[in-house]
């Protein structure tokens, strides 16, 4: 039996999750095999975005990019539309048939977000390399110099990536057994600061963005860091939200959008990075897998935000009190004046005009975007 929830038609046994999920590690796979490069713009548009709209039984969805927010494909002339992100989905909590019709993926890989706490919540910000982390770095510490609830947990950190050894996020050679013990350790490290926090009675402990404290964590973008193996270097939030319903924590993830031709410019422009292909390709696959990652998760657990939005709607300047309290009520409350404190840290960002690309900066746009394009589809979902 099939029911209907937000326009979107879901069934218990095969679900938009799990053709996704299917369909994106098997494009890798043949692409490898064969000898054929998978992550390019042809490849991927058949397997990754085909995928996705089938995912979503829309035909809309396949006719009408500009609607959804999705980057336009760049033509014969190397001419690009980028329209404004999506509008976020909404986070419902209703009753009745909306309610009755949540369904989850058939995999026993998907989690469910079952832990709400009113006073204690802990957030990961999950984005690509240059969609912004530092402001929220900057952001986070500013609500906690204002008296806000925001503070950072520092020994979580190094948990979830070190420079110098074994972690969970970057766990090449290391064995099964030290892996385990490290999910087990970080369990009880965030029940641990549970209880801590429930003594304060309110808290926001950010379990990255930790970079300005010294730790050689980075902001754990995707990727992190640089180096050997840069591109296997990334969060795994799938795994970061089963240890937090282990740990009986509330966690939230706050994900960074950013047009394709952005986040290149950021990365191989102004920072130089890699050089540009391998800086594309990298993330490129990062962006598959974050956006895998985001389809293994009830959607409660994330909301999407483009500080880079120009529009009214997606103005980061319009959306604090929607922001603020899906990352913590008393930031819409009694700690109002530190999230505004720390949100006016924000510096808007320029209006840009449609602009025509080189070829060359075309085809590597096209290529991001492929990727990009299936984290707005995941941000799209409403269950």
């Amino acid at each position: 039996m099939e029911c209907e929830a937000a326009g979107a038609r879901y069934s218990p046994t095969w679900t938009a999750h799990s053709i996704l999920l299917l369909v994106g590690p098997l494009s890798f796979l043949l692409g490898f095999r064969s000898g054929v490069e998978p992550s390019s713009p042809a490849s991927f548009a058949e397997w990754g975005g085909e995928a996705a709209f089938l995912a979503n039984n829309s035909a809309a969805l396949a006719t009408s990019a500009p609607a959804f927010g999705l980057d336009a494909h760049v033509g014969q002339a190397g001419r690009r539309l980028e329209p404004a992100p999506a509008k976020p989905a909404a986070h419902s909590q209703g009753k009745g048939k909306q309610q009755e019709c949540r369904k989850e993926p058939a995999t026993k890989h998907f989690i469910r977000k079952t832990r709400f706490n009113h006073n204690v919540r802990f957030i990961f910000v999950a984005g690509l390399e240059g969609t912004g982390h530092h402001f929220w770095e900057s952001a986070f510490e500013r609500c906690g110099q204002a008296g806000g609830p925001c503070s950072f947990a520092a020994r979580v950190q190094r948990l979830l990536y070190n420079s110098f050894g074994q972690a969970l996020f970057n766990s090449e050679g290391g064995t099964a057994s030290s892996y385990r013990r490290l999910q087990l350790t970080l369990v009880r490290e965030l029940r641990d600061l549970q209880a801590a926090a429930e003594k304060k009675r309110v808290d926001l402990i950010a379990l990255n963005l930790g970079e300005h404290l010294g730790l050689k964590v980075g902001e754990m973008s995707y990727p992190n860091y640089g180096g050997e193996n840069k591109t296997l270097h990334r969060p795994d939030i799938r795994l970061l939200a089963e240890l937090a319903e282990e740990a009986a924590i509330d966690l939230r993830i706050l994900v960074l959008q950013r047009k394709s031709s952005q986040i290149l410019r950021s990365t191989i422009t102004h920072r130089h990075f890699e050089e540009p292909m391998t800086e594309t390709a990298i993330l490129t696959h990062n962006g598959f897998a974050l956006s895998g990652q985001l389809a293994l998760l009830d959607r409660r657990f994330f909301l999407c935000v483009d500080q880079y939005a120009t529009d009214a709607e997606h103005d980061l300047r319009n959306r604090l009190d929607e922001i603020g309290g899906f990352l913590h009520p008393a930031l819409e409350n009694e700690h109002k004046r530190a999230w505004k404190a720390a949100m006016n840290m924000f510096t808007p960002p320029h209006e840009l005009v449609t602009r025509s690309f080189p070829e060359d900066m075309a085809a590597m746009i096209n290529r991001l975007s492929a990727a990009n394009n299936l984290i707005t589809l995941q941000c799209l979902r409403t269950v």
